[in-house]
């Protein structure tokens, strides 16, 4: 399913992710812990699918994500 990352790659989406959880916890800063638990986890899933289709522009990996989120 997900491809191998470099080092740079594997930085790069750390950060993504990081950002994308802090953007989203802004927004949601009343949600349960297990709420949070999903959220970031729909995040990294979904910046993972989007690097490993090639994806490397920071916006569009946390566009990617942040457009993912859902309590469905």
């Amino acid at each position: 399913m997900f491809s191998h990352f470099t080092p740079e790659t594997v930085t790069l989406l750390t950060s993504v992710q990081k950002a994308a959880i802090e953007d989203w916890a802004a927004a949601e800063p009343d949600v349960s812990p297990m709420a949070r638990a999903l959220v970031e986890t729909q995040i990294a899933r979904a910046i993972l699918e989007a690097a490993s289709a090639g994806e490397r522009d920071r916006g569009k990996l946390k566009q990617a994500a942040l457009t993912e989120i859902s309590f469905a």
